[in-house]
């Protein structure tokens, strides 16, 4: 079976329905020639609720991933479902959309990979990141040796778990896979599109005391990208909702850039430039505010890094921002990835920018990471 151009309206129909997948249907609904057709959750008074908001039937899981008047599928379930449900919606000719992580095993992973191209399916996974602006921008600087060779780069994430009972599944691993593969899949996915496949080397974990389930609360990783690039990443939750924060540095040999929040809405980049460097920083980035820390002339222009010599008129720091608030942002960049997908499912030689080989990729460093972080780990402070 191959893609072919899909009727029209898309038929979407939406298993899981909790508040994020409400969030994400929002979205998904402004796109042209897509119709939702009907939703189902597991809990069956919240599929009524949400279906008779939406004027829409509530059907039962497996009856919505196999209903023949469906052509799309969005599981917006927790992550210990995502395999079964989108082998199923797959096997039944089904196109999917599937939160992330992709699955909680490498092994399902590669499964739903190789049955969406037997069945001609596109598969998505919702690595909204990749559309971002500010990380586009990222990538645009990185790809053309603005800031010369990245060398070391760390993510720091302090979140909140104030959402998060006890009794969440997110706390659960048979249920999330853990947290590097419930939520760190993102990070492992961004930092590849920048600089290159990675490698897990080592990683850790720490429980919170007190608790009465093993709750895993904080979890960190160094890795190694592309030609050897340095990564670590840590993910704590444990801070109050409005306290809530995320920074992510990249250090390269003539300067570095911060992004802040984990759907970046600002980034910094600091470094040294040339007259060219910089019009070139300020042609990509368009900054809401440029700094000259400092000015260079004669042979103070002449700097060395890394036994190499560069020439820079001044140190420079530009301030760049998306301009939008941050859930106006995420609704943006979850409508341009199932933007992306509709697209590739009516032109099958549209390709997107997000692809099921590069969850599968995610999921393997997460899985690696799981797998390090079990053998050390150790409790924190009470």
């Amino acid at each position: 079976m191959s893609p072919s151009r899909h009727p029209t309206p898309l038929r979407l129909g939406a298993c899981g329905v909790g508040r994020f997948a409400q969030f994400a249907l929002a979205e998904y609904l402004q796109v042209e020639g897509v119709r939702l057709v009907a939703i189902a959750d597991a809990d069956s008074a919240t599929a009524s609720d949400v279906a008779a908001g939406l004027g829409v039937p509530a059907l039962g899981v497996e009856e919505l991933l196999e209903h023949p008047d469906i052509d799309l599928v969005y599981l917006g379930t927790p992550p210990g479902s995502h395999a079964p449900q989108a082998r199923r919606a797959l096997a039944a000719g089904k196109h999917v959309l599937v939160e992330k992580p992709l699955a909680t095993s490498v092994a399902d992973a590669r499964e739903l990979v190789e049955l969406a191209r037997r069945t001609g399916r596109v598969l998505a996974v919702n690595h909204m990141l990749r559309h971002d602006p500010l990380c586009l921008a990222v990538g645009t600087i990185l790809d053309e040796g603005l800031l010369g060779a990245p060398l070391h780069a760390s993510f720091e994430n302090l979140a909140q778990d104030e959402e998060l009972a006890p009794e969440h599944w997110f706390w659960d691993p048979a249920r999330s896979g853990g947290m590097f593969v419930e939520h760190a899949v993102h990070f492992f996915d961004l930092f590849a599109s920048w600089l290159g496949a990675g490698e897990v080397v080592s990683a850790e974990q720490v429980l919170r005391p007190g608790t009465p389930v093993r709750l895993v609360e904080q979890v960190g990783c160094t890795a190694r990208h592309g030609d050897g690039v340095h990564v670590q990443q840590y993910h704590g939750f444990h801070q109050a909702q409005r306290m809530d924060r995320q920074l992510l540095r990249i250090v390269c040999e003539r300067g570095d850039l911060q992004l802040h929040e984990w759907v970046p809405t600002s980034l910094e980049v600091q470094c040294l430039a040339d007259a060219e460097t910089l019009a070139r920083l300020e042609q990509i980035l368009r900054p809401t505010r440029l700094e000259r820390l400092a000015a260079y002339e004669g042979s103070d222009r002449d700097v060395r890094a890394r036994h190499r010599e560069h020439a820079a008129d001044g140190r420079y720091l530009l301030h760049a921002s998306a301009g939008i608030p941050k859930w106006s942002l995420y609704a943006q960049l979850v409508r341009a990835l199932f933007s992306d997908q509709v697209a590739a499912i009516g032109d099958p030689g549209h390709q997107p920018l997000v692809t099921p080989e590069q969850g599968l990729a995610a999921v393997a460093m997460a899985e690696r990471a799981q797998e390090l972080a079990a053998a050390t780990t150790w409790t924190g402070p009470a």
